[in-house]
């Protein structure tokens, strides 16, 4: 598979979604959150990497969102590709329709499974006291823990 033809599966998986297209990023909101899926190319390889930012509410600033999607700072980061390193490798071995079958499945479930968390404050609470995701502390004192 091609890098363009790639991208265009990322894109119509993430529409499914129902995210909005932010320049080369897609995102959703609530009123707890912003959540970011960034697809980025690796520079030594014909890898790429799924990277989920979330920024939770209130914002210490204004958030700019062209800032957010360049840099690897938010509050939660997640790279969703390890959950599946098979589809993101365009050396591998596999045909376009399995990795088409293969990247609609991981989108329908895991993408979908780890926005919906990351929309909500209890839910990201619920992952780290339960499911053992790691939280800064700064990003802790946003969701109410000491």
């Amino acid at each position: 598979m091609q890098s363009k033809e790639f991208k265009k599966l990322v894109e119509s998986n993430s529409q499914k979604l129902n995210l909005e297209k932010y320049k080369t990023a897609f995102y959703a909101e609530s009123e707890d959150s912003i959540v970011f899926l960034i697809l980025r190319r690796s520079g030594y390889s014909s890898k790429y990497y799924l990277r989920l930012k979330t920024e939770i509410k209130p914002f210490k600033n204004d958030l700019d969102k062209e800032e957010f999607v360049k840099h690897d700072i938010a509050d939660i980061l997640l790279s969703l590709d390890s959950e599946s390193p098979e589809i993101f490798d365009l050396e591998n071995s596999l045909t376009d329709s399995e990795r088409s079958e293969k990247m609609e499945n991981f989108f329908t479930t895991t993408v979908k499974e780890w926005i919906n968390n990351m929309l909500s404050k209890k839910s990201i609470s619920d992952k780290h006291n339960y499911e053992n995701l790691f939280l800064l502390p700064y990003t802790k004192s946003k969701l109410g823990f000491k």
